[in-house]
């Protein structure tokens, strides 16, 4: 009993099964195909410069409790040029922006020039002049919030823990739309370095893919010599392509910096396997004595090699997972 079971289940059998019935086999997989491509739509973006960092490290504990207490430090700097800041047309110019700032939704502080006037001068009896040499004699400030020759300042907007980073961006950028023309005004800061980090990685990602792909495609061409050879490895790639986005998809995983090389990883290393087994069963069709006995002949034969080098690949990957980092064990998995 237990030798039929074992025969049954083993792995010439199974393929003498697949070879006789192929139209189940087939549309078994075109549905899992299809219900895993049903959820890639839903794949995300989340692209930053903190998808490197280490969970579970005492640093990083210490500074979630750091902005627990005392806020976020993500901040975004606009940086505003004019003929003279300490003149008093453009000085209220920046206290429009200043204030403007300040009602931003996700915003919780911000440090500009008319906000410290407000903060040392309470009864607001200072002068310009006055302000901007009590400010010029102090280094916290020089080259900080004002340049030494006073044509460039800054507003630091200091942003919630729970800010929509895009959102405030996009305030930013309709409050510089509606500024002063006389005054040249853009935004830098962190938020924005991962917000085009988000912007290329999804370019990169829908463009290098079928550049790949065709590259790929011409080269199986120039080697075998026979479209429906070149079809056979890049339907599997393709099937591989699907079900593994589909899956991140359907699991709520982001693409990252790293996670966004798998397809092009995939399709590599996909490619070779088919490689091989596609040019052994070449090699097998000349003396089997139908298409299906090439079959059998070609994956008895390449089965055991190409699974060592399954196998290879699997531990070497594999290794990554002990890494700490979850963008590195997420492109290791997938």
């Amino acid at each position: 009993m237990l030798k039929q079971i074992l025969t049954r289940l083993s792995y010439r059998k199974s393929l003498e099964i697949i070879v006789r019935k192929p139209v189940p086999v087939i549309l078994a997989v075109t549905v899992i195909t299809l219900l895993f491509g049903w959820q890639i739509p839903r794949l995300s973006f989340k692209t930053s410069v903190y998808d490197l960092q280490i969970e579970n490290l005492t640093e990083t504990t210490r500074y979630e409790d750091f902005k627990r207490m005392f806020g976020s430090d993500e901040i975004i700097r606009v940086v505003v040029k004019a003929g003279d800041v300490s003149d008093k047309l453009v000085f209220e110019k920046l206290t429009e922006l200043s204030e403007t700032a300040s009602g931003i939704e996700g915003v919780r502080k911000v440090i500009s020039l008319p906000e410290i006037k407000k903060a040392v001068d309470i009864a607001g009896s200072w002068s310009l002049e006055k302000f901007f040499s009590v400010v010029s004699a102090a280094a916290l400030f020089n080259k900080n919030l004002l340049s030494a020759d006073r044509k460039t300042t800054a507003l630091t907007l200091v942003l919630k823990n729970d800010a929509d980073q895009e959102r405030v961006i996009g305030s930013v950028n309709e409050m510089i739309a509606a500024a002063s023309p006389d005054l040249s005004i853009y935004q830098i800061g962190m938020p924005l370095v991962s917000k085009a980090l988000a912007y290329f990685t999804e370019k990169d990602f829908l463009r290098l893919p079928p550049i790949t792909f065709a590259i790929i495609a011409i080269v199986l061409l120039f080697l075998f010599r026979s479209i429906r050879l070149v079809i056979l490895p890049l339907v599997c790639v393709t099937l591989a392509l699907a079900w593994t986005f589909g899956l991140m998809a359907l699991l709520g995983i982001p693409l990252s910096m790293l996670t966004m090389i798998v397809p092009v990883f995939l399709l590599a290393v996909g490619t070779a396997y088919c490689l091989h087994i596609v040019s052994e069963y070449v090699a097998c069709s000349r003396e089997a004595a139908s298409p299906g006995q090439a079959v059998l002949a070609a994956f008895t034969y390449v089965s055991f090699p190409t699974l060592l080098a399954v196998m290879t690949t699997i531990i070497a990957l594999g290794s990554l997972l002990l890494i700490r980092i979850t963008t590195i064990r997420e492109f290791a998995l997938f």
